[in-house]
């Protein structure tokens, strides 16, 4: 029966191809069939695909994706949305302190209307532009295409931006600056030892850049300010500073804001857009770096990974989700919840998240997860559910480079592992202390099948499509 009905799909996939018909091929599997992501990641089929996707178990199963997904109606006994925003125990009311992890985030600038920011190239006499700077202008549009994207229409920015280099006072080893990183036991140390030293302090930079771009920028209300070195810049400025909530002096005044230099190890990483954004975002309000600082998921762990979105706590607590987008529920009234998710990295309709509230300040956060235009460096047909736990008491300190658990557990928000923890590691490849890239932990990532369990919170991956459907119960 199985060869009859490989042989009937091979003649008609065979037809198909003969034939005069611009339909797409037939192809000789079917939803539910078995496949090896390695060569079967994706088939087109008419009005869609089917993809490659796995279960629990480390099985792999063709999924039937549609070309016009529809989110289902809904019908879920949900909490008020107020419920689950659990405040914001590092910031102040109306005082940036470095970044929040709770509700709402208080940044330098509100996270929603309309925000002043500033792209200014500066060349060095030692190091003079060899190009004009009007490539800068596809950066801007991406960074508003993300923000637009993310930020569901509530944050606009307005950019001033000349193409024409700005000429620093001094040679370039003047603004190398000395970064550090966070260290696997939470200490601070330069990045390289050629570093440790700056020949200017961070203000006399700072003081230096703002005063030579002020002869063609008006920086009068701007937020945010992205300084770009030039492209080939290389190791004479590897690292310059990031600073928020900054004043600044110049001989037109005082301005307090914040801004970053784009300099030799950023270029190396790639596109400035998104650099650009995460320090931005840090200006916003959000502590980030959690959950997962060095996995490659979203754009506020590591900006240049291949997953470039934020993850659904961020995104709440800027509120930049619209109410028919999160599911709220209370773990005391909660019994048991089938709640279908629109991945956190598509721009379709639909639930983003699931957010069970534990306390009065703690939560645990569901979200799905694919491949798309902001995360198109995941694997072909990745998709997953991540579930991680949040406690917006901590957020003090933050690691580099460290993969393990315990030091995972501290920061304020970390992923809830499958409980069989039989995922393995792979792709995407995070940052390491041992050596540049390794690959990922996946024991992080639900599929069909698997289960996460916190406490007496139980969230099972029951079905998979255009959309991952999760049964969330309180046991």
């Amino acid at each position: 029966m199985g060869f009859v009905k490989f042989f009937s799909a091979a003649i008609i996939l065979s037809l198909s191809l003969t034939g005069c018909s611009s339909e797409p091929p037939v192809p000789a599997v079917a939803a539910g069939d078995s496949c090896t992501a390695e060569s079967q990641a994706i088939i087109e089929i008419e009005g869609g695909s089917l993809e490659c996707r796995l279960f629990a178990g480390n099985e792999r199963k063709y999924v039937q994706v549609s070309s016009s997904p529809t989110p289902p109606t809904q019908n879920l006994n949900t909490a008020a949305i107020e419920t689950c925003q659990l405040k914001d125990n590092l910031s102040g009311a109306g005082t940036f302190t470095g970044g929040s992890v709770g509700y709402p985030a208080v940044g330098e600038f509100p996270s929603t209307g309309e925000v002043k920011v500033a792209v200014v190239p500066v060349d060095f006499s030692d190091h003079p532009a060899t190009a004009d700077a009007s490539w800068l202008q596809k950066e801007i549009d991406t960074a508003d295409d993300w923000v637009n994207r993310f930020s569901n229409g509530k944050l606009k920015l307005d950019w001033q931006f000349k193409n024409a280099w700005v000429r620093a006072p001094k040679e370039s080893k003047y603004y190398n600056w000395g970064h550090r990183s966070f260290q696997p036991d939470g200490s601070l140390a330069a990045d390289g030892a050629q570093n440790e030293t700056n020949l200017q302090t961070q203000q006399q930079m700072a003081n230096q850049m703002f005063t030579a771009a002020q002869a063609t920028y008006d920086f009068k209300n701007v937020e945010y300010v992205f300084f770009v070195f030039p492209e080939d810049i290389g190791t004479k400025i590897e690292h310059g500073p990031d600073l928020r909530n900054f004043q600044v002096q110049t001989p037109k005044g005082k301005f307090t804001l914040g801004f970053s230099f784009t300099s030799g190890v950023l270029h190396e990483m790639g596109d400035p857009w998104h650099q650009w954004l995460h320090e931005f975002l840090h200006s916003a309000g959000l502590r980030g770096h959690a959950p997962g600082n060095e996995y490659m998921y979203n754009i506020m762990a590591w900006d240049n990974g291949p997953g470039k979105a934020l993850t659904a706590w961020d995104s709440f607590i800027l509120g930049w989700l619209n109410k028919d987008q999160v599911a709220c529920f209370d773990i005391k009234n909660l019994s048991e919840e089938k709640v279908a998710l629109t991945s956190m990295d598509s721009d379709l309709p639909g639930v983003r998240t699931a957010i069970v509230r534990l306390s009065d300040h703690e939560a645990v956060v569901i979200e799905s997860r694919r491949k798309d235009k902001y995360s198109a460096g995941l694997p072909d047909a990745f998709y997953g559910v991540q579930a991680y736990y949040v406690d917006t008491l901590k957020g003090e300190g933050r690691y580099d480079w460290a993969l393990d658990r315990e030091t995972e557990m501290k920061y304020f928000a970390y992923y809830l592992w499958v409980d069989a923890e039989d995922h393995g590691v792979g792709k995407p490849d995070v940052m390491s202390y041992e050596g540049p890239m390794v690959p990922g932990n996946l024991n992080m990532n639900g599929y069909v099948g698997d289960t996460f369990t916190y406490e007496n919170l139980q969230i099972a991956v029951t079905d998979t499509g255009d959309f991952d459907t999760v049964t969330i119960t309180r046991k």
